[in-house]
């Protein structure tokens, strides 16, 4: 898609419609997309996607009470424009609802949709008068307190189910909120406080709000228009989330340990390892997706990283060559990604009911895989940014039962409130015990 110019709402509506039939992911499109765009407009087209994804139930609801039928009958190519559209008059603030209208009907023309104008001007309208809010979407949904919830809170079904069922210290409907809201781009630093000090004040100077992170002494809030190119050549920043930097620091690293990542990409984890271990240390970075690979590699080479050597391997196969040859193993394992949904929000859109089952499956046979290329009294560390009970609880309970000789250190979800600015991970950590 060629962004060079393009009107930003136009551009973000555009977005919208390729995160959503392509499964992408918003800030990989993002990130790719907007460095030509004036920072104003990034965060413009930034809130317009996110939102837009975020809210997408509740949008399309209102859009076929408008519209009195069914999305599926409306132009596809009006699609994003109008969701955009909609999402602007309902949830943000610095906008005029005249203003709003009148650009989506001009751009009803340069998508060469002149004919549709007219409805695009009664739809709009038509919402405006509606006045939709949180009590009329009760009203309409009657009885019907699924419709209202997955509406309400724009989630599939399957997974409200999954929420409704999750066992965390809390409320259902206090999570549902929290996953309702957005979540700004976490950093992390190489170094202590004079750095994490000294990378807030630059980002300062580039307009961008940041601040510490609460729990991890390394990390750095910061807000959503973050692109990688702001931070690229900042040396020892990285894009990290808060409880990704936590799952590593539960790992104990020693300076001149040898350790094991053993699904790396795209190397948050592995660059943050590198750094803890040290020169005298050594990192062996595995994943199955070869591009993912590279794009780690790059990431090594620019941060001067040479203590990691790159494997490209299916975790769930046999490398004999490692038995027993770590110090400790990470196992961030492939999972839903359901606890990023405050950041990436498309994933509840594009994961489906049996995924969580499948996954688990994948995940397990890693671990099972992972344990054998410990040393003696070495730590394994297995971490999913999920909350499926399948794929974090179950996986516990089932790993204590077939090795009762490895002792069970500590395990959790990294979120204790819906005030946590951060991902919601699940980790255990095992130790296998001396011969």
């Amino acid at each position: 898609m060629k962004t060079k110019m393009m009107n930003p709402k136009l551009a973000a509506s555009r977005f919208v419609m390729r995160i959503l039939d392509k499964n992408i992911f918003v800030n990989d499109l993002l990130n790719s997309n907007l460095d030509h765009f004036p920072h104003n407009q990034r965060r413009f087209i930034t809130e317009l996607v996110y939102g837009t994804i975020r809210n997408l139930a509740y949008i399309d609801f209102w859009i076929e009470q408008a519209a009195k039928k069914p999305l599926r009958k409306i132009d596809r190519e009006l699609i994003g424009l109008i969701r955009t559209s909609v999402h602007q008059l309902l949830h943000m603030t610095k906008k005029n609802d005249a203003v709003v209208v009148h650009e989506a009907v001009e751009l009803t023309k340069t998508i060469h949709k002149s004919h549709a104008q007219k409805f695009v001007n009664f739809l709009l309208r038509e919402i405006i008068r509606l006045k939709p809010n949180v009590i009329k979407l009760k009203e309409l949904c009657g009885d019907d307190s699924t419709k209202y919830l997955t509406t309400r809170y724009s989630i599939p079904q399957w997974l409200l189910d999954t929420i409704l069922s999750i066992q965390l210290n809390i409320d259902s409907v206090e999570l549902l909120e929290y996953f309702l809201h957005h979540q700004g781009i976490t950093l992390r630093v190489d170094g202590g406080e004079t750095e994490r000090e000294t990378v807030i004040n630059h980002l300062a100077s580039l307009e961008v709000n940041a601040e510490k992170t609460l729990e991890s002494p390394v990390g750095i809030y910061t807000e959503r228009s973050v692109t990688y190119s702001m931070v690229r050549d900042i040396k020892g920043v990285y894009i990290q989330d808060e409880s990704s930097q936590l799952v590593v620091q539960k790992m104990d690293i020693a300076a001149g340990d040898t350790l094991l990542d053993l699904c790396a990409a795209p190397g948050g984890k592995t660059l943050y390892m590198s750094h803890l271990t040290g020169d005298n240390g050594k990192v062996t970075a595995v994943d199955i997706n070869h591009h993912k690979l590279q794009l780690l590699a790059e990431a090594l080479l620019q941060h001067n990283k040479t203590n990691v050597t790159i494997k490209l391997h299916d975790a769930t196969l046999h490398r004999e060559e490692w038995k027993s040859a770590f110090d400790k193993v990470m196992v961030d394992a492939p999972c839903t990604a359901l606890g990023t949904v405050k950041r990436h929000p498309e994933v509840k859109w594009h994961r489906k009911a049996g995924d969580p089952e499948k996954l688990a499956t994948i995940a397990y046979k890693i671990i099972e895989q992972a344990i054998t290329y410990l040393k003696p009294g070495g730590t394994m560390l297995f971490s999913v940014c999920t909350f499926t009970q399948v794929e974090t609880i179950n996986q516990l309970e089932k790993f204590k039962k077939a090795y009762p000789d490895f002792t069970i250190e500590s395990s959790g979800f990294t979120v204790d409130t819906t005030s946590d600015r951060r991902d919601l991970f699940y980790y255990f950590k095992c130790r296998k015990n001396d011969d």
